[in-house]
């Protein structure tokens, strides 16, 4: 489910999915949204601290808010 914020281009990554679903077909995305909350669990806790996942697994900067990820999804045409 979160494998969003590991794409490179994430616009073009939903616009993939979307040629992909079929009419009245559903798609569900989940992501961690970009707050100090999720900074510090996912990077700081699980990477750092923990050692849960590798070093690096996560990139800050491409972690996105629920607003971003919906305007995707409607520039996609879903």
């Amino acid at each position: 489910m979160e494998v969003i914020e590991h794409v490179d281009n994430q616009a073009d990554f939903v616009k993939s999915l979307s040629k992909r679903v079929k009419q009245n077909g559903w798609l569900f995305l989940s992501t961690m949204a970009k707050n100090n909350i999720s900074y510090y669990l996912s990077i700081v806790a699980a990477e750092d601290v923990l050692g849960l996942n590798r070093k690096g697994t996560h990139d800050w900067n491409k972690f996105i808010n629920p607003e971003d990820l919906r305007l995707m999804v409607e520039d996609s045409g879903l």
